[in-house]
């Protein structure tokens, strides 16, 4: 009995060394263990595929495949990438975001995601305007009842 302990030391042993080894930075890599924690997911790709499935006008669509996930990315071609695309995850509002746009519709949604991916996209500088003016709008608007009930008292966002 006090020998298969003995030998369940040693192999224990043995393992935990093999864990150590693989945690443990080298040194040649250490100048870089402070970026490594500041950059989240540092090794991973952003994308695996991305297609262009739909295009109007100046804007299109892309279809954009990240390991399991699914999305989609509006893109206005006239506007550089980092100004003028935004990520939705349905195909159809995508769709309806262009047609807002190009029409220069006022959105049904008062989602402030959706109002600022339609700023991204839009060119128009008095669209933008009426869209920063329903947001700013929205936001006063936006209450929530404390305790709930009958007496709830009725408090804005600030």
């Amino acid at each position: 009995m006090v020998a298969l302990i003995r030998v369940l030391f040693f192999i224990w042993g043995e393992f935990m060394k093999d864990i150590l080894e693989a945690t443990v930075l080298p040194n040649n890599l250490r100048k870089f263990d402070k970026l490594m924690r500041e950059i989240p997911n540092f090794d991973k790709r952003p994308y695996n595929d991305a297609r262009k499935i739909y295009s109007k006008d100046e804007f299109i669509i892309l279809r954009v495949t990240s390991n399991r996930k699914v999305g989609y990315i509006v893109y206005n071609t006239k506007k550089s990438w980092s100004k003028g695309h935004t990520h939705l995850k349905s195909y159809s509002m995508c769709e309806i975001l262009i047609k807002n746009v190009i029409n220069k519709k006022k959105p049904k949604s008062k989602n402030f995601y959706l109002l600022d991916s339609h700023i991204r996209i839009s060119n128009d500088l008095k669209y933008v305007a009426m869209l920063e003016n329903l947001k700013a709008k929205e936001k006063k608007q936006k209450f929530y009842k404390k305790g709930g009930g009958k007496n709830a008292t009725k408090r804005s966002y600030k």
